[in-house]
């Protein structure tokens, strides 16, 4: 009970606004602990996913005992509130820890645009089953995240491309419709003239037979 006080009490030592000096001198202090996190850097386009490492190293001389391991974030304002209190992450984070080796894993779903910051991972650990408990920082990754430029879709462009093709097929065909018509005008009002003269000259023709035929019988009657 008394190291779960100690404990508590070590981790609340400091408060929240030196929380960063602390993470960034506690290498320092403990020359032995030290403490990787990468990658230094991540860039990715809203809604992918991300993940951040962490993982604490010492020498043979020195033995981690226990170990509890939390993943902040720098706001802009400077301060480091843990990523499990920030609402915006609420449901797109997941914390890996491995026992065996005090490493640590951050998964974030569905990145916005303000999930843009630096992260850090921190430790509180036991070193040689002696309190108090000690801190160790990591050194952060820098996360940015980018608005998603999208390409146009393969189904637009060729819908695009289909109505352009349409519009001007249909023109055409007006144009050669139009250009038909008038090319075959003329020849089409010879080609009536033509059968109407024929029919009249038929006609006639026949009038003066049946003309001449009834008056030849006339005569010999």
């Amino acid at each position: 009970m008394k190291s779960r006080t100690v404990w508590s009490a070590a981790r609340n030592m400091a408060p929240q606004s030196f929380l960063l000096a602390v993470i960034h001198l506690s290498a320092y202090v403990y020359g032995n602990v030290s403490v990787e996190q990468w990658p230094p850097t991540a860039q990715h386009s809203t809604g992918e996913n991300t993940t951040l490492f962490c993982r604490i190293r010492a020498d043979r001389e020195t033995n981690i005992t226990k170990c509890r391991i939390d993943w902040y974030r720098q706001s802009e304002d400077g301060r480091l509130p843990e990523i499990r209190q920030l609402l915006q992450f609420r449901g797109r984070f997941q914390e890996h820890v491995n026992d065996s080796q005090w490493s640590s894993n951050l998964s974030l779903t569905a990145l916005e645009l303000n999930d843009t910051g630096r992260f850090f991972c921190n430790y509180f650990c036991l070193i040689n089953r002696t309190l108090p408990a000690r801190q160790y920082g990591g050194t952060g990754t820098n996360l940015s995240v980018y608005e998603e430029k999208r390409a146009p879709r393969i189904t637009d462009a060729v819908i695009s491309t289909t109505t352009i093709t349409a519009g001007t097929f249909d023109e055409e065909t007006t144009n050669d419709v139009l250009f038909t018509i008038l090319l075959f005008l003329p020849l089409s009002l010879k080609l009536v003239v033509s059968v109407f003269l024929c029919t009249y000259t038929l006609f006639s023709f026949y009038v003066r037979c049946y003309c001449l035929f009834s008056f030849t019988h006339l005569i010999r009657i």
